[in-house]
């Protein structure tokens, strides 16, 4: 292993390095005067959208709340955890919620406090990072907003772009092999843009205009409706307009992406989740979302897995494990682009009509498919991922997905 001396010292790790000097007095410091103010310090998950956005929204909502928060006086202090940040845009819009210090400044405080004892108190705790078991978006107003400069800004990029003045359109987020390029581990996410455009059709037609989103994209969105704008591939794809659009959609289409908590935690937009693996972990804490899921073919039976068996095959360890689906002999079968289609119409129906009247048919499949889900979020040890749920399923989706909703007797799961 090399030394430090071996290492090519470059400003910055010569930057940590005195600060290891620096955090033993400045600790000392934080810890003689808590009886007068606690001084907190956390980092911030900046490389990573999705944490940028909910891990740190849904901290402010349990501030508001009193949950993991103090009574005493307190300041708390924060950094990016790394040097890369995901959005410029969110990282100037956190600065006026957040202090936030440079990281050569408070990492080394940060880590020295971990590991001297009695220093939990100066950690800004949470409940379960960008997951909303207590049930909070829904209870108070997103804590960003938009300067009337930057306003002004976002209405002129959006009219450049062809969308006119206060005209509805759908963000459509379809996450592919570009998103973490040759990081294979979780490309059971991905899937196949060109399977959208038929909602994109259908959406244009009820009047919305269709925004293609992405940093990185494989392919572009090839249409030759003028009301669907491939903003990924564009000369307007920014940090900013990332951010804008998120807050700006009517709702968003997604395959549960880190850009998902842009507009459904930040900015509380409604989220239509299509292609959802693992299905253990989709967002079930809003009323206004529809999910619809990826089935899983069992190459060995040539069938498709039932609930139970997913969760007991794949999803019970997918918080400390990646799955390897070509071991378990699982292939991931995407959405038809007819279902996209179906859910995307559900969804406008039920935002539009503010809750579309449901058959009693519906109704009982979605309890059929929601208690079960319970019983093995239970079974699994994964209750804790969900508070109240309020996620329903597609319901022209569930017509078809009988092997989700309807366990059979089967060797896998007796055991459980």
């Amino acid at each position: 292993m090399a030394t430090f001396l071996q290492r090519k010292v470059t400003p910055n790790r010569l930057l940590l390095l005195i600060g290891q000097l620096w955090a033993v007095p400045i600790l000392m410091i934080i810890r003689l005067i808590r009886p007068l103010v606690i001084i907190r310090i956390d980092c911030l998950q900046s490389e990573y959208l999705g944490h940028y956005a909910g891990n740190v929204e849904l901290h402010l909502c349990e501030r508001d709340h009193g949950i993991n928060s103090l009574s005493k006086r307190h300041i708390d202090l924060w950094f990016n955890l790394t040097n890369v940040v995901s959005n410029k845009q969110l990282e100037i819009m956190w600065k006026r919620e957040l202090i936030i210090l440079p990281r050569v400044l408070l990492a080394p405080v940060y880590r020295l406090n971990r590991v001297v004892p009695f220093g939990q108190v100066h950690q800004i705790e949470s409940t379960y990072h960008d997951r909303d078991v207590n049930n909070l978006l829904g209870t108070q107003p997103p804590h960003l907003a938009f300067t009337p400069e930057e306003e002004e800004t976002g209405r002129r990029l959006l009219s450049e772009m062809g969308i006119p003045n206060e005209a509805p359109f759908v963000c459509f987020n379809v996450r592919d092999g570009a998103f973490h390029g040759q990081k294979q581990f979780t490309n059971y996410r991905n899937a196949d843009v060109r399977r959208y455009l038929l909602a994109a059709e259908e959406l244009t037609k009820r009047g919305f205009y269709v925004v293609r989103m992405g940093k990185k994209v494989e392919r572009r969105l090839e249409s030759n409706n003028k009301k669907i704008l491939d903003y990924a591939s564009s000369a307007f794809r920014n940090d900013f307009m990332d951010i804008y659009l998120g807050a700006k959609c009517f709702f968003s289409i997604s395959t549960s992406s880190g850009w998902d908590n842009v507009p459904g935690v930040l900015f509380r937009r409604p989220v239509l989740y299509t292609n959802v693996v693992p299905i253990s972990q989709v967002q079930t804490w809003n009323s206004n979302t529809i999910a619809i899921l990826k089935r899983h073919w069992l190459t060995t039976q040539k069938r498709f897995l039932t609930q139970s068996e997913i969760f007991h095959l794949v999803d019970k360890d997918f918080v400390s494990s990646w799955p390897k689906f070509d071991e378990l002999g699982i292939v991931l079968i995407e959405n038809t682009e007819e279902e996209i289609r179906d859910a995307a119409i559900e969804m406008v129906d039920t935002l539009l009509l503010n809750g579309k009247e449901t058959t009693k048919k519906e109704n009982r499949k979605q309890s059929e498919f929601w208690n079960l889900y319970m019983q093995n979020l239970t079974r699994s040890n994964l209750r804790h991922l969900h508070g109240e749920i309020r996620l329903r399923m597609g319901a022209k989706f569930l017509e078809t997905a009988v092997e989700l909703t309807q366990d059979t007797i089967d060797p896998i799961v007796s055991g459980q």
